[in-house]
Parts: C-alpha cells; sequence; structure tokens
C-alpha cells in the first residue's frame, strides 16, 4: 500500500472520530510511523518539518483533538499528493 493511501485511510479514520483522543499508542505509531515516512521524502517541505511526532500520556491521552490531527494528515497528504 502507497502512502498516500495510508494517509487517506488515517484521514478518513479521523473523521468518525470527534474531540479529545484516548488511545493505547497505537494511534501515535500510525501517525509516527506515516510522519517519518513523509519526512523522508519531503524533509524539505517548511509545514512537515514543523509537524512534531505524537506523544501519549500513561493514561492514554494526547493534547491533540480528532480535528487538530485530521488537519495535519490533510496537509501530510497534500504534500505526498503534490510530489
Amino acid at each position: 500500500m502507497d502512502l498516500e493511501t495510508r494517509l487517506t485511510e488515517l484521514y478518513n479514520d479521523l473523521g468518525n472520530q470527534q474531540g479529545e483522543l484516548k488511545d493505547s499508542g497505537a494511534l501515535g505509531k500510525v501517525f509516527n510511523g506515516l510522519l517519518e515516512e513523509v519526512r523522508d521524502q519531503h524533509g524539505d517541505d517548511p509545514v512537515i518539518e514543523k509537524i512534531e511526532l505524537l506523544g501519549f500520556n500513561f493514561s492514554g491521552h494526547t493534547a491533540a483533538s480528532a480535528e487538530s490531527l485530521r488537519t495535519v494528515v490533510g496537509q501530510m497528504r497534500t504534500v505526498v499528493r503534490g510530489a
């Protein structure tokens, strides 16, 4: 499966969620893995270089909301599509 397809899947999955994200770490691992791959291919993009890895605390919470993370994934997908 190519990078754009995986980003689209995550984008669509996040569209089914709202508000605060609670996760055991799987979502963070998926997002961080995709971000690393996007950085490998498009590390010189000014938006991509500003995106930070997603972290979750011990109770499974992150500061990111589903909506804000979806926006970031949309930006990552746009950069990949533009290549």
